[in-house]
């Protein structure tokens, strides 16, 4: 790659028509504390981050509406429009009660599904793997001809061997299996069977080990769990399907399934930097600093007086009760089903490079490459402290959408009930695709950066910019869409790795 000098007085130009003044950074509103309710005081009082966009100013309200209503303290909403982030914004506040940025990234939930599952296709793709082949070495033989030949399977024993007695058909799930939610294992409201996939601490306590156990010690358990059905004659949802394709990720490729989706799936030649998407971490002192609070109660909100409490997953890490959200579960093996980290725009670009419609029709194209219109379709997420969801939505009239919101807090107690995010794009989304809706040529994504003095501050957005060219560079990875704010800045130094760089508000100079 070719270094880009900067050395010489170079001149990033790009003349608006009205250059936009800065926005600095805003004051905390005015709330309760966060378990309070109303956390807001009117919907009027949530701040709003993010880059303007004056065709969705009804938007802007309809959002904080929802979020006052439901005491939601953050969210993120964004639009792709024809590959093109025409919107991007951040609601409420972030972990420390400042405004929170658009590009805050949030726990994915189930939303992390469609990414492991682009991560098995592209396995699938290489040859490494085949669909019909068995998820677990026991043996198994297939019949070719008028011969039996032994084809074993990918999970190897004694590592994931299972712990005590196998449940009947388990050396019969296959790949294909597992990602259209074809196994067996699953959980339900008409079903007796349970989804073992966060059980941390009974796993241990039956294996006799340490909490959390760990993807392969868990996998190892799961299987003296009875199956609802034979595997292939029916579907249901089911989280143990993720857990198990994760290993079979690491197994075969030797990377871990956050590993090989950077590496092969939402990759810097997207426009996503690694600083984007990312494994999910259990304590708030291990997540990046860039979370929001993820926020639960302990009972009706209207008499909530604190966060959910839950017995501590780690026998060796923190207080024996924490919030539900930071250590009530191993979020660290849970990143195939649920626990990867990712902003708007990464989920927003992912989107429009993949198929990320739920199926379990084996016969659908969900995680393959996007090669033309897709029908409606979607993926939610929902977790303690946070709901995600996005949407595919190509139209006849008004062109190709990709929609993602993400909330950090979820419904409870009848409050509200339902997935919020999806409640939310009920309310939106005929008028966001409707012919009747203008939108802007800009791009809002990207991260912010005003050109001056170097300091230690912001995050990229637009209202909360990087601080001097330097410490964007320090701040950003390979694959960043860099948008520079007006001013001038005395900088000499080489930039030698993968980046856009615009000036969309007016007038730049870097250079001696």
């Amino acid at each position: 790659m070719k270094a880009l000098s900067l050395c010489s007085r170079p001149t990033v130009r790009r003349l608006a028509t009205a250059a936009l003044a800065l926005v600095g950074l805003a004051a905390p509103a005015a709330a309760q504390a966060w378990h309070a309710y109303p956390y807001w005081n009117g919907a009027s009082n949530i701040p709003v981050s993010g880059r303007p966009v004056a065709q969705l100013t009804w938007l802007d309200d309809a959002m904080k509406s929802f979020m006052n209503t439901r005491s939601i303290p953050g969210g993120v909403m964004g639009i792709s429009r024809n590959g093109n982030i025409v919107y991007l914004r951040g609601f409420g506040h972030n972990y420390s009660k400042a405004n929170l940025p658009e590009n805050t990234p949030f726990l994915l939930a189930s939303c992390s599904k469609p990414l492991t599952a682009a991560a098995v296709r592209h396995l699938i793709s290489t040859g490494a793997i085949e669909m019909d082949d068995f998820a677990f070495d026991r043996g198994q033989t297939i019949q070719v001809g008028q011969f039996f030949v032994q084809v074993g399977g990918i999970l190897p024993s004694p590592k994931y061997a299972p712990f005590g007695t196998a449940a009947a058909n388990i050396e019969d799930i296959t790949v294909s299996h597992l990602l259209f939610h074809q196994s067996g294992w699953y959980v339900g409201p008409t079903s007796n069977y349970e989804d073992h996939a966060f059980y941390d601490q009974l796993c241990a306590a039956e294996m006799g080990i340490a909490s959390p156990p760990g993807p392969a010690n868990k996998i190892r358990w799961i299987q003296n769990k009875p199956l609802g059905f034979e595997p292939g004659t029916d579907a249901e949802y089911s989280n143990i399907n993720y857990l198990i394709l994760g290993e079979i990720v690491r197994q075969v490729s030797g990377l871990s399934v956050e590993e090989y989706v950077r590496a092969h799936i939402v990759t810097p030649e997207l426009w996503v930097p690694s600083t984007e998407i990312f494994g999910g971490r259990s304590f708030r002192s291990w997540q990046n600093p860039r979370e929001p609070y993820y926020k639960t109660l302990n009972a009706y909100p209207t008499s909530a007086t604190g966060p959910w409490m839950v017995d501590n997953a780690f026998d060796n890490v923190g207080s024996a009760n924490v919030e539900a959200p930071y250590g009530g579960y191993d979020v660290e093996a849970s990143v195939a089903y649920g626990g990867f980290v990712a902003s708007a725009q990464a989920m927003l670009r992912f989107a429009e490079a993949y198929d990320i419609r739920y199926s379990t029709n084996p016969t659908s194209p969900f995680a393959t490459p996007v090669t033309g219109d897709v029908q409606t379709g979607s993926y939610n997420g929902s977790l303690p402290g946070f709901e995600t969801r996005i949407v595919q939505i190509d139209t006849a009239l008004n062109g190709s959408f990709r929609f993602f919101v993400a909330f950090n807090q979820r419904s409870n107690n009848n409050f509200f009930p339902g997935h919020w995010p999806s409640a939310f794009m009920d309310l939106v989304q005929d008028d966001l695709t409707s012919p009747n809706q203008a939108y802007p040529t800009t791009t809002s994504d990207g991260f912010w950066t005003q050109p001056g003095t170097e300091l230690t501050q912001g995050v990229g957005g637009y209202n909360a910019p990087f601080r001097g060219f330097q410490r964007m560079l320090d701040q950003t990875t390979t694959g960043s869409r860099v948008r520079l704010m007006p001013g001038n800045q005395s900088w000499t130094g080489v930039v030698n790795r993968q980046m856009l760089l615009d000036a969309p508000l007016g007038e730049v100079v870097i250079g001696q």
